[in-house]
């Protein structure tokens, strides 16, 4: 029987007729995501037409489009579910197949039908969304067009993704498992090794971090952080607008190119796709092994660690780890295989060698990162690499600088505190983290010995950095200016409490900035007096003093002349 091309448009319409549910539910959704915002904030607007309020107006349009990530995610899968839904029953498969219609037609006539209800959710959302801004007093259609621009080629890449998703399996509740599990397994598994790292390393940072890498191979996650960047100028004719950042067109436009490869690749499947794989979990053969140990692998980490940690109370026992990850590897991969084989009659010996090769990976993965062959624990980023860096942790402060010769003293810190052996009693915990100029943050923990000579030069050099030092006198040093109208005082210790005159205000602060010319030790930090709390007012805001060093003796003098101490020696027996 000759293919007519009608039949493709007989297709899409059939799929149009039995699916418009879910497009119009993407379309109404949309719509209190966009329209109706626009709405309101036109209302709320005070201004005429004018060049403000279309920043208003484009701002709004700007701010919705991570909540179309979401949208179009979401609805990416679902609409792939609906049209190629028929994969994954016998009789349906093999009705489809016997038509009059190549598989190549029919396969882009699906993706056709699922991506034409997107594009017209999409269209009528740009529709009534510029509607409601010219009801509420102008239209601004440069950040609307631009909107329906990025919003269609998020909806393709999502939707070629699920396509391809749906390419591999015959279970229709697979589709999603599938498609969630290829957007975040890069991201997943970035979690679950440094879930272990925090168990094996003792230096290993608590807030959890990725590279760039990674946040690319997580397409919600690279999303969702370009449409939240801040907007940056874009040129318009006549005026100038705010507008997505930078990188926000071009990164949607990679992942469409992306979309057009998974499209392509989804395609060459189904062509080579038996009808008879209805039904199965896996499709293809050759995939079946690379579903089985991505899970197993996954899973086995995931939870033997989970489990460790619930067991251990926070040991460091790696023989334990590995163990538990062993068990729950074995559960998964078991499970897994009645899955795939579709029979409780699994345990053979294709079954245990695979098992075999499964426990070698996971013991494999926990002892490399137990013997630390990457690095990891001995790693000291090189200046030029560093936009910021962060210290917790000393004198109960953030330490916080992007200045290149403080960045260098926490760097030599750093260094010191990588070759000193992790003390039993440390003098405290230092926590260092470095904001790197590609993007990506790397942070460490180290307990300080002070007994150590390279730890306790570089400590004490890292705090004598004016900045440093600044911070650990008068935290807002210079921001508020010197026009003083009066403060407060209390003497926890003796209860003695004070108002302050601006002169003595003004004397106080010109006495911090005398002692901050001071040479600061570990050991002061530690004989720091923090029973004061000395409140000084100025015009623009309020400086705070929560903490004086012995040796701040021009502070010290003046708390004494205002009658808050009686002498700089009585301090010591606080």
């Amino acid at each position: 029987m000759r293919s007519a091309t009608s039949c493709s448009k007989t297709l899409i319409r059939s799929d149009w007729r039995r699916f418009w549910p879910v497009g119009f539910l993407y379309a109404l959704i949309s719509f209190f995501v966009l329209p109706l915002p626009l709405w309101v904030g036109g209302q709320n607007w005070q201004g005429g037409l004018s060049a403000g309020r279309d920043a208003f107006l484009a701002e709004q349009v700007w701010g919705s489009l991570p909540g179309f990530v979401i949208l179009t995610s979401f609805f990416g899968v679902a609409v792939a579910m609906a049209v190629y839904s028929y994969l994954m029953a016998g009789k349906s498969v093999g009705l489809m197949h016997a038509l009059p219609v190549s598989r190549g037609r029919q396969f882009f006539s699906h993706f056709a039908a699922g991506l034409s209800m997107l594009t017209a959710a999409n269209c009528l959302t740009f529709l009534l969304a510029l509607l409601m801004e010219a009801v509420t007093g102008g239209a601004e259609l440069g950040s609307l067009l631009l909107w329906l621009v990025i919003t269609e080629l998020m909806g393709f890449f999502f939707l070629a993704f699920a396509t391809l998703a749906a390419s591999v399996t015959g279970w229709l509740l697979a589709v999603p498992v599938i498609y969630l599990g290829w957007n975040f397994l890069v991201w997943i598994y970035t979690v679950i090794l440094q879930a272990i790292a925090g168990i094996l390393y003792p230096s290993y940072g608590s807030r959890f971090s990725y590279s760039g890498a990674v946040e690319w191979l997580t397409p919600v996650a690279r999303l969702m952080r370009v449409t939240t960047e801040r907007y940056g100028p874009a040129l318009r004719v006549g005026t100038r607008l705010y507008a997505p950042g930078d990188r926000t067109l071009p990164t949607v436009l990679i992942y469409a190119a992306a979309g057009a490869a998974m499209l392509l690749l989804a395609w060459v499947l189904y062509r080579k796709r038996h009808s008879e794989t209805a039904g199965d979990a896996i499709a293809f053969r050759p995939l079946r092994p690379v579903a089985r140990y991505a899970i197993s692998i996954a899973a086995g980490l995931a939870l033997g660690t989970m489990i460790y940690q619930m067991v251990s109370w926070g040991g460091q026992d790696v023989t334990a780890l590995i163990l538990w990850q062993l068990v729950m590897g074995t559960l998964v991969y078991c499970a897994v295989e009645m899955l795939l084989r579709k029979s409780f009659r699994i345990f053979d010996r294709r079954t245990a060698v695979g098992v075999l090769a499964l426990w070698l990976v996971l013991a494999g993965t926990c002892l490399a990162m137990k013997w630390d062959i990457t690095g990891y624990e001995k790693r000291v980023p090189a200046a030029d690499r560093v936009q910021a860096v962060e210290v917790n942790g000393i004198a109960q402060v953030t330490l916080n600088s992007e200045d290149p010769e403080t960045v260098q003293a926490v760097i030599d810190l750093h260094r010191a505190l990588v070759e000193q052996r992790e003390p039993e009693n440390p003098w405290g915990r230092c926590i260092v983290q470095y904001t790197l100029k590609n993007g990506s943050t790397m942070e460490r923990e180290y307990g300080v010995d002070l007994d150590n000579g390279p730890v306790r030069r570089t400590l004490t050099a890292l705090l004598n950095r004016p900045e440093i030092r600044q911070a650990l006198f008068l935290e807002d040093y210079g921001k508020y200016g010197e026009q003083f109208t009066g403060g407060y005082a209390v003497n926890y210790v003796s209860g003695q409490e004070l108002v302050l005159t601006p002169g003595q205000c003004l004397a106080l602060y010109r006495a911090l900035e005398a002692d901050m010319e001071i040479l600061v030790t570990p050991e002061q930090l530690d004989a720091a007096y923090r029973s004061f709390d000395l409140e000084l007012n100025t015009t623009e805001g309020t400086y705070h003093i929560w903490r004086l060093f012995p040796n701040c003796a021009n502070t010290l003098a003046v708390l004494q002349n205002v009658g808050l101490i009686e002498s700089p020696e009585e301090l010591a027996n606080w």
